[in-house]
């Protein structure tokens, strides 16, 4: 039993260096690297020390592994975040919009009142528009692989500690 379980924790490391990759080819991907501006596009190939992404305009991006900072999946675009945004946009923009015109014409003293009324109307406009259009959500990938560290107890203490960390 002490040796089937010995063996078992012995090839843990590795079962998880085994493990596929995080990122599957054809997700979207949003990528942060040293010295350059934010890749956002679509994972087309990867190797042990690499990536390329395919960007929106059909240009291919190759990126080392080395010089990533930060990995994003595209988790798809969710309708309900999109109307949230397109909520506030709307009621900022056409709220403050007209209520600063009505401020600044013969008569400001209706400029707290439109300025409601309209952000109200730009509101549901902006979540209807926000709602069609969907906001993307973004899913952090761990860029270190996973570590794994077995201790064998003291001489005169029977056992086997495991730690596994991602």
């Amino acid at each position: 039993m002490n040796k089937a379980l010995f063996a078992f924790l012995c090839s843990i490391p590795v079962i998880l260096a085994a493990q596929p990759s995080a990122i599957a080819i054809g997700r979207r991907v949003h990528i942060e690297t040293v010295g350059q501006k934010p890749i956002a596009g679509t994972l087309i190939a990867q190797t042990a020390d690499g990536l390329v992404i395919v960007g929106p305009l059909g240009e291919r991006t190759p990126v080392t592994t080395a010089a990533l900072t930060r990995i994003r999946v595209s988790e798809g675009r969710s309708r309900s975040r999109g109307a949230l945004v397109g909520l506030g946009y709307g009621s900022l923009i056409v709220g403050g919009g007209l209520g600063g015109m009505v401020a600044l014409s013969d008569e400001p003293e209706w400029a707290p009142l439109v300025a409601v009324v309209a952000g109200l109307y730009g509101g549901v406009l902006g979540a209807g528009i926000g709602a069609i259009i969907g906001r993307e959500q973004w899913t952090a990938v761990s860029l270190s692989p996973p570590r794994v560290s077995i201790r064998i107890a003291p001489r005169n203490v029977p056992g086997v500690g495991l730690s596994v960390s991602f």
